[in-house]
């Protein structure tokens, strides 16, 4: 038998990884949850001849904080994930790490320190994992070839999430006239994921289309960028701001209320966004970059060069006409089944067994 740990633990919540495990229990590798403790990894050795302990976002365990001078930057934080890596390889581990993007999102300071973590990891990793060519591609470039490296996709997050609300229950809890056109973002709310252009683009919108309403729902990255988006959203109507933690029952609403799910990244390498609009057949107006490239044959919806586009494809599905609309809908449907963990599944069984065999 061979088991899986995930480090952080998935008590994160995050959907994504939720749907992986459960893909791989699947195929035979049993998920074991154990500490992120170096006490414990250097007090415990592997119970089978294989045990993967896989890491998703090496950054999530340090903050580096150059003017935070109390904290010794983070340092304390970054020299003991380090140490915890070599403890599990030297105990016997196998490390996994899913190269979700090369470069940390709005890391504006002291990137180089990680940078030289995950050169580090990779150099540590046994497997490594992609979910598209052109960001393998990159981690090739800076830091070597891998003998088990695969690319393999983000499976649908069809059924993930309670489903049971319809459109005109969620519009009238929402306040949200039926004939309204809605368009919604929704995640983590952080800089590069262009919230403060789609502010701006929308209200120059909403003047020409004044039926059109705006939902922006997730967790944001600091209370002074939330502060600064409720600066920048006071003065235009039908704004509807949720800056904060959204229970896994109420996504249902604000995803069921809207026509058009909007995602105006400044820049893609991995996007799961993308997955959720599919699971509630929601059309997409999104930049065609990193994975999200794979899906704009797919006519799911409409595709940006640029983030800065996004006024003009908000205006487009306004006028666009509703058996368009419909087409691309029907078009998300068909997304979500093609990218089924099912078939997913088969591709991870594939990745583990090439390199067990190799490792006989």
């Amino acid at each position: 038998m061979s088991r899986i740990t995930m480090l952080p633990s998935q008590e994160s919540g995050n959907v994504y990884t939720v749907l992986l495990y459960r893909a791989l229990a699947t195929i035979g590798l049993h998920y074991e949850q154990f500490p992120f403790s170096l006490r414990w990894v250097l007090t415990h050795r592997r119970r089978d001849r294989f045990h993967y302990v896989h890491f998703h976002w090496p950054e999530v365990f340090f903050t580096l904080r150059p003017r935070a001078w109390t904290r010794l930057f983070g340092l304390k934080h970054y020299i003991v994930t380090h140490l915890v890596w070599l403890a599990l390889v030297a105990r016997g581990y196998k490390i996994i790490w899913t190269v979700h993007e090369v470069h940390v999102h709005d890391a504006e300071q002291l990137n180089w320190l990680h940078m030289a973590s995950r050169r580090m990891l990779w150099n540590l990793a046994s497997i490594v994992f992609f979910h598209t060519p052109d960001v393998r591609a990159e981690a090739e470039r800076r830091w070597g070839r891998k003998r088990h490296a695969y690319t393999i996709p983000i499976g649908s997050y069809a059924g993930a999430y309670e489903d049971r609300v319809s459109r005109a229950d969620a519009r009238a809890r929402l306040g949200i006239p039926a004939a309204a056109t809605v368009f919604v973002f929704f995640g983590n709310v952080r800089p590069y994921k262009g919230v403060d252009i789609l502010l701006d683009a929308f209200a120059t919108v909403q003047r020409t289309a004044p039926d059109t309403w705006l939902l922006i729902a997730g967790k944001p990255y600091s209370p002074e960028f939330q502060a600064g988006l409720e600066t920048q959203a006071r003065d235009t109507p039908h704004v509807h701001l949720a800056l904060g933690y959204v229970p896994d029952d109420d996504i249902q609403v604000y995803l069921r209320a809207a026509d058009c799910f909007v995602a105006p990244y400044k820049y893609i390498e991995t996007c799961s966004a993308i997955y959720l609009a599919l699971a509630f057949e929601l059309p997409i107006i999104i930049k065609s970059e990193g994975n999200v490239v794979d899906f704009e044959k797919q006519a799911i919806g409409i595709f940006l060069r640029d983030a800065n586009e996004v006024g003009d494809a908000m205006r487009r599905f306004v006028e666009m006409p509703a058996a368009e609309r419909d087409r691309m809908r029907q078009a998300t449907h068909t997304a979500a089944h093609d990218y089924s963990w099912e078939r997913l599944g088969g591709l991870y069984r594939d990745a583990f067994n090439a390199f067990e065999a190799g490792s006989a």
